[in-house]
């Protein structure tokens, strides 16, 4: 047996008794200080094992392989090792409109090697492939799988996944504005001060009373999310510019919308993968045992065109001042213009130039983010959260456990002719500083009345 498939076993074996400790508590019986360092424990020689892993099968992948044959489909994939980068030689083929995925002063020629490396890793096409190993654009599989790859999938190159970050970035918020901890393996644990020191008086001769730093943990467990698309399964190289261009943006555009709406709008569930947004947190309890930082709006102003200057100095008053450095105002497009745009046209001393002009996104010196996964009724928002303020890197975690990986397979659309593309991504988002019922965490909600 090989030796990284002796270590999976043994990596399995930790994460199955972890599993039954997690499984093992309830409501009635907590998981007790014992077992959690027992779990604790378990996580950090996955870890370590993880990392053996992935060097076990570096060398397995590279090592001579004149015993499997070419026609094996369990045949390892080469590991193309990056080249020294330069121009490279396109054809003279004309793309079919302005590039959206790919920016920059290279983008045409990203674009190219990336789709090129479409065809040599999707399309499993030769000369693609030639094109891919002479000109350093590794062509690496998912470690995480081995076969078939419908089964497993190729990690996009750089070019690639560049396009697609800042795209994600752009088109999501909640990535933008959350604290980013990229994740080494699928279980993440961070400290997280809880408590300070205690000075006490004291008089002479008495006793110091002793006080200690409190931590607790925020942890991430990475969870898989995909796309599904269709592309005709006959892709020439005229095309593999807007190819790579489109897949990009599509997929960006995909991870970015569901990164926001289980972030903002996640209820726990399934549809959410288990994550619980700020929204959620926020309305969890509207009255009694309301969070301090849910802040009421003045009685009646329940809609969006209620909403008056009042209101939200009363929200900027009730956060945290170490939150004030980095605070930024967080609504939907709905809400920008109802409520900022509406009371900045309303302010006294504008001149006709002023309001011709196009208003910033900023209010009492403070950025605001739009993001359509937030509440975007102009209706009736009675005890629902309207808008948010403050500094959500100090109250919300996001782990990210690897890019973004693709894979196809031709039997899905067999019928049409055409190829399904997946790709998938794993992140975790924690909400884990809103406050409690007495004192507001770095950031606050506006509650319509």
């Amino acid at each position: 047996m090989r030796k990284s498939l002796q270590l999976k076993e043994q990596r399995d074996e930790q994460l199955k008794v972890a599993n039954q400790i997690l499984e093992s508590a309830t409501d009635e019986k907590p998981i007790t200080d014992e077992q959690r360092a027992l779990f604790d424990s378990l996580m950090a020689k996955v870890e370590i094992l993880n990392g053996d892993i992935k060097r076990a099968e570096f060398v397995e992948i590279n090592q001579p392989t004149a015993a499997v044959t070419d026609a094996d489909p369990k045949r390892p994939k080469p590991v193309i090792a990056p080249q020294a980068s330069g121009r490279i030689e396109m054809p003279g083929r004309m793309r079919a409109g302005k590039l959206r995925a790919f920016q920059g002063e290279n983008a045409e020629e990203n674009a190219y090697k990336a789709g090129q490396w479409v065809l040599a890793t999707l399309y499993n096409q030769e000369k693609a492939q030639k094109f891919c190993a002479s000109n350093g654009i590794p062509m690496i599989r998912n470690a995480q799988t081995e076969g078939n790859n419908t089964q497993g999938g190729f990690i996009v190159p750089d070019v690639m996944e560049r396009s697609i970050i800042d795209l994600r970035e752009q088109y999501g918020t909640f990535r933008s504005l959350a604290r980013i901890f990229p994740m080494s393996s699928d279980y993440q644990v961070i400290p997280r001060r809880a408590s300070g020191l205690t000075a006490y008086p004291i008089g002479e001769g008495v006793s110091i009373t002793e006080s200690e730093k409190g931590w607790t943990n925020v942890t991430h467990t990475a969870r898989k999310w995909a796309v599904l698309v269709r592309y005709s399964s006959e892709l020439n190289e005229d095309a593999i510019i807007s190819i790579a261009d489109d897949l990009s943006q599509e997929a960006a555009y995909a991870f970015a919308y569901a990164e926001d709406n289980a972030g903002f709008n996640g209820d726990g569930s399934n549809t959410y993968h288990g994550i619980t947004g700020v929204v959620t947190k926020f309305q969890a309890v509207i009255g009694a045992g309301q969070l301090a930082g849910a802040v009421d709006a003045a009685s009646g102003h329940d809609t969006f065109a209620e909403i008056d200057a009042t209101d939200l100095v009363t929200l900027t008053a009730k956060l945290p001042k170490y939150a004030l450095g980095r605070a930024r105002w967080v609504c939907s497009q709905p809400a920008w213009s109802l409520v900022f745009q509406r009371l900045q046209a309303a302010a006294g001393g504008n001149t006709v130039a002023e309001v011709a002009g196009k208003m910033q996104y900023q209010y009492l010196g403070y950025p605001i983010e739009i993001s359509q996964l937030m509440p975007t009724s102009t209706g009736d928002l009675s005890d629902k959260v309207m808008l948010l303020f403050g500094d959500f890197g100090a109250a919300v975690s996001m782990g990210t456990r690897r890019g973004v990986t693709l894979s196809s397979s031709s039997e899905r659309y067999f019928e049409t002719d055409q190829l399904a593309i997946r790709g998938t991504e794993r992140f975790d988002i924690n909400v884990h500083d809103i406050g409690d019922t007495t004192t507001a965490g770095p950031l606050v909600a506006l509650i319509g009345e």
